[in-house]
């Protein structure tokens, strides 16, 4: 009797054990849906960057069939016309002259070789389309870890990501060839290495994992964790932190920074001991001030007693966005993409140099246009990036193997019919209830729990994200819809949370 009893409740505790993973993994797949309704993993312009960098590696050490695909795509199909009138279109006929590689216009620094190796070696193991479920799976263990080492039991946890799934953008970027996410992660990850105590001791080494990818994978992500970083040592000496043990986990994490920078090193090394020449960094802040003003003003005024190799390109100075600047092939507004080798080496050298002449002839210009830009981008949250219009097609002919152009130009995606207009709107009612639920519960919240800096950690890395993109580059819906997502997560922290507390 005895022993039939507890035959019947181990029989019921793995049953019991078992139902976390199986909705876990239901999850993954859910949490990367929009790539199963597309018919294709989303691509943007720099996918194609990314991927070659690391096919390029890989030809030089083995004849990679996956790697001669990337480099030397063939198509049948012929480029869809370009749009008349728009500001790309002679991007037809200057494409060929102006490619970024070594011999014409150097190679450009940004486009992580580890992210490009992550895309490269998956889809050399199965198909590009596996990189959505992978980053899915990262995506769920970062949550899952996170969400049980503060509080949440299965269910609970199960719960948010489901609300994830429904009415936020995390299964969009999930689904997007393209590091964005790991920002997001990588935010949610730091937050709690720096203050919560893991569930389990891997749940701490995972989250040092997905933190080193982000810092790895995009430059973007040094910068808003050393802001968070910043932070937190202001926190360390706020009463009753534990300053030793804060300050501790702190310098731990400055350690994955600074290899992040070092394996950024480690790459402009290698290009340019294989290429004979060192990558070249687009001159993103050159851009962004000649774009808001202050930058065509002092180009204007000053150019005629400064030495600087943007004062050749007066002409097409102020005309456009940053992105304009950076990579139109319209001489009318372009200037890095159109620029010789030796000249786009001078505008990368000069970049901060530039921008420290500007800020000190307009320093309030200056500072009023990044506060605009940061509140720009702070209100962005769309998902105009996951249609393709037609010049993006067109540009995806030559760059990408015939049987991936071909899912492209069938994908919904790439007949523009996506429908992101519901989950847009899912995504706006979600963010209204998060706010709203966290303002209710968070000024009663006793700020001596480390979750309560958990909280402020990961608005603040919010904040931080916008900051750096808006500064940096044009403000777009992407730069911040790839972490708000962070702000439901919280939110549904502080309703279980507090709700436990009066049961």
């Amino acid at each position: 009797m005895n022993e039939g009893l507890r035959a019947r409740s181990s029989s019921e505790a793995v049953k019991h054990s078992r139902w976390p993973v199986l909705a876990y993994a239901l999850l993954v797949f859910a949490l990367c849906w929009p790539a199963w309704l597309n018919g294709q993993a989303f691509f943007l312009q720099d996918t194609t960057a990314y991927i070659k960098g690391a096919a390029s590696g890989v030809a030089l050490i083995s004849p990679s069939p996956t790697a001669q695909e990337w480099l030397h795509p063939s198509h049948s199909a012929p480029p869809a016309p370009s749009q008349p009138g728009s500001t790309n279109e002679h991007s037809d006929t200057h494409s060929k002259d102006y490619s970024s590689s070594p011999d014409k216009k150097g190679v450009l620094a940004g486009r992580s070789i580890y992210y490009g190796m992550y895309l490269f070696t998956i889809t050399a193991i199965s198909s590009i389309n596996l990189v959505p479920v992978i980053t899915a799976i990262l995506t769920v263990l970062t949550i899952a870890t996170v969400s049980r080492s503060v509080g949440l039991n299965h269910l609970q946890t199960s719960g948010l990501l489901a609300i994830l799934v429904a009415v936020s953008p995390l299964p969009f970027f999930n689904s997007m060839l393209m590091p964005d996410v790991f920002a997001g992660l990588a935010i949610l990850a730091s937050a709690a290495f720096l203050f919560i105590s893991p569930l389990y001791k891997w749940h701490r080494y995972l989250w040092a994992i997905i933190i080193l990818c982000a810092v790895l994978f995009h430059t973007a992500n040094i910068l808003i964790l050393s802001g968070l970083l910043v932070i937190t040592l202001v926190i360390a000496f706020v009463p009753p932190a534990n300053k030793k043990s804060l300050v501790r986990k702190t310098a731990l994490l400055f350690v994955i920074v600074v290899i992040g920078i070092a394996g950024e090193v480690f790459f402009n090394a290698a290009v340019k001991h294989f290429t004979h020449n060192a990558p070249i960094r687009p001159p993103f802040i050159s851009a962004r001030l000649i774009a808001d003003g202050p930058g065509t003003l002092y180009a204007k005024k000053y150019c005629s007693t400064t030495a600087f190799e943007i004062c050749h390109y007066q002409a097409a100075l102020g005309k456009a966005s940053s992105d304009d600047f950076l990579w139109s092939l319209n001489p009318d507004i372009g200037v890095f993409t159109l620029a010789s080798k030796e000249s786009r080496e001078l505008l990368s050298h000069q970049d901060s140099a530039f921008a420290i002449a500007v800020l000190k002839k307009y320093p309030t210009e200056v500072l009023r246009s990044t506060a605009l830009n940061f509140l720009s981008q702070l209100t962005l949250v769309g998902l105009e990036e996951f249609n393709y219009p037609k010049l993006m097609i067109t540009d995806f002919s030559e760059k990408i193997p015939e049987a991936e152009f071909k899912r492209l130009q069938e994908s919904k995606a790439g007949q523009d019919i996506f429908p992101v207009n519901i989950s847009e709107y899912l995504i706006l009612g979600g963010l209204v209830i998060s706010f709203i639920v966290f303002a209710y519960h968070v000024y009663k919240y006793n700020r001596t729990q480390p979750i309560f800096w958990l909280y402020i950690l990961v608005l603040a890395g919010i904040l931080i994200n916008a900051l750096v993109c808006g500064a940096l580059s044009t403000p777009h819906d992407r730069y911040q819809a790839r972490i708000i997502w962070l702000i439901p997560v919280i939110a549904f922290y502080i309703q279980c949370l507090q709700s436990r507390k009066f049961e």
